[in-house]
């Protein structure tokens, strides 16, 4: 009895809680607009939440967000050590998407934690790139990147288009990164789980599937190095 009455305690004590996070978002009201926000320079982006980031590379830095008036000051404004970290304090509910508009010089990380997406709006040129899915989260790129690391932590994914000297994959879970109109030299890829990866590779693919997952290439490849463990397969696509 007294483990029951101690269980019944914790329940509703975890709901209390949850209730009064809910009651300390802020609500967007009011018109939707569209307000340039100043930031220091950054190279890194993180997003924290559902929120909407469409990104562009310029000569010039530049951010915008589109939501409730009421909304914006509660943006985290922040750089720390090159990295931006896109999310609210408090938390915000709204009825209409949040959408975050960036432009940005040079880039090498991109990071999703939850179900937010980041869509480019034009080619992303950098020497090295790391894209990282921790959640639902979705990418879609077009690249012109030197060396390029992909990895997905949960069902994300990712897609892009371009070309790259060399790409390394890592998804665990199911998440799926589709990338055959991005032309890899070489690449590497890990699968721990049930995710699938298309890729298009001109020379060297080594490829680890632990789990159900699935890997299918493209291109002229001249080398492949397989570890297969599970029920997944390394197919060549047709």
């Amino acid at each position: 009895m007294k483990k029951i009455t101690y269980l019944l305690i914790i329940c509703i004590a975890a709901n209390l809680y949850a209730c009064q996070l809910f009651i300390n978002c802020e609500e967007g009201k009011g018109n939707i607009v569209k307000k340039e926000i100043i930031i220091e320079s950054f190279d890194e982006l993180t997003l924290e939440g559902n929120y909407q980031l469409y990104l562009s590379q310029g000569k010039k830095q530049q951010v915008f967000i589109e939501t409730h008036e009421n909304l914006i000051p509660f943006l985290n404004k922040n750089v720390s050590r090159g990295e931006w970290n896109i999310s609210f304090d408090p938390c915000v509910e709204s009825s209409k998407p949040i959408n975050i508009y960036a432009t940005v010089v040079n880039l090498e990380e991109l990071n999703i934690e939850g179900s937010g997406s980041i869509k480019g709006e034009s080619l992303i040129k950098s020497n090295q790139l790391n894209l990282n899915i921790d959640g639902s989260g979705e990418i879609n790129l077009e690249l012109d990147v030197k060396e390029l690391e992909s990895e997905v932590n949960g069902s994300g994914d990712i897609q892009l288009t371009g070309t790259t000297k060399k790409h390394k994959i890592e998804i665990n879970g199911s998440g799926d990164v589709e990338a055959y109109d991005l032309l890899s030299d070489n690449c590497e890829i890990e699968i721990n789980g049930s995710g699938d990866v298309k890729v298009n590779v001109s020379y060297d693919l080594k490829a680890e599937v632990n789990g159900s997952g699935d890997i299918y290439y493209k291109g002229s490849v001249k080398n492949i190095n397989s570890s297969i463990n599970g029920s997944g397969n390394l197919n060549q696509a047709e």
